[in-house]
């Protein structure tokens, strides 16, 4: 028993310490700056750069120093919502997933949430199936802040 009550204390220690570790994970989508994170193929992906730009259609361009993009493009009607994309701009919205500059991978299934919009900014959350016919890859919990241009 003696030895129990010495381990205790150290025991709970470690517990509190373990805990305040799991919190220190960095959420780049914490604040105004723009930003968009996503899971391609179960791998983090996080963008160096955000921008989007237009009116009539709305671009949301995030880029990573490797070369890799996702590209979002919405109708710029678009309100706070959730659409869905289809392998085409037929209904207005899209997405692309270029893992190299040469090579486009468009969604054929998922959806955009549009969770804040204004003249300023734009930010929300995304998922989608991506393909160019010969290969696919899964883009997963994706979210995004960009400041519109």
């Amino acid at each position: 028993m003696t030895i129990f009550k010495k381990l205790l204390p150290l025991t709970f220690a470690l517990a509190l310490f373990g805990m305040a570790m799991t919190g220190c994970e960095e959420d780049v989508l914490s604040g105004d700056s723009p930003a968009m994170q996503a899971e391609i193929d179960g791998d983090d992906w996080t963008a160096t750069s955000v921008d989007a730009t237009g009116s009539n259609s709305i671009t949301i361009t995030a880029a990573k120093s490797d070369g890799s993009a996702i590209i979002l493009t919405l109708d710029g009607n678009a309100s706070v919502d959730t659409y869905s994309f289809p392998a085409s701009l037929a209904n207005g919205y899209a997405a692309v997933y270029r893992p190299d500059a040469s090579t486009n991978l468009v969604a054929a299934t998922g959806e955009i949430e549009i969770t804040a919009i204004s003249e300023s900014q734009i930010s929300g959350t995304f998922s989608f199936d991506a393909t160019d016919g010969s290969s696919t890859v899964e883009v997963r919990d994706g979210s995004f802040v960009a400041n519109r241009n």
